[in-house]
């Protein structure tokens, strides 16, 4: 079995792939910030637990379908009740900032163990020869 088809790599491969596209939708929210009316986006928490078990996000309509629909399904509104300004804007620039450096910490954690997991995989096919 090669390294990229172990389901812990391809776990960490989807996070990073999660928490890149959390940092594009922030960057939305942001750029929207000032518009009346706009309302804020957020993807569904990322879940180690779906993505070992399996369920795999379809990031291209070519690819094979996933049963959850991929990440425009995970896109989500409605999480909490938010506090509206007077033009009708949900956005809080200030979490949008949180978010998106919440996002880069993440991105940078998640490349770490995919190094180390790397480095484990060659000591260990290092041994077994």
């Amino acid at each position: 079995m090669s390294l990229g088809q172990t389901k812990v790599f391809m776990a960490l491969s989807q996070r990073l792939s999660w928490d890149m596209k959390n940092m594009e939708v922030a960057s939305d929210n942001l750029a929207r910030a000032d518009m009346s009316g706009a309302k804020e986006k957020r993807l569904k928490p990322f879940s180690f637990k779906s993505a070992l078990s399996g369920e795999l996000m379809r990031t291209n309509p070519q690819h094979l379908s996933s049963p959850n629909g991929g990440v425009t399904e995970m896109l989500s509104t409605k999480d909490k009740k938010k506090d509206v300004t007077i033009t009708g804007n949900t956005i809080s620039t200030h979490h949008e900032m949180m978010e998106f450096n919440n996002s880069t910490t993440k991105v940078y954690e998640t490349t770490s163990l995919q190094k180390k997991f790397v480095q484990m995989y060659r000591n260990w096919m290092t041994v077994t020869k």
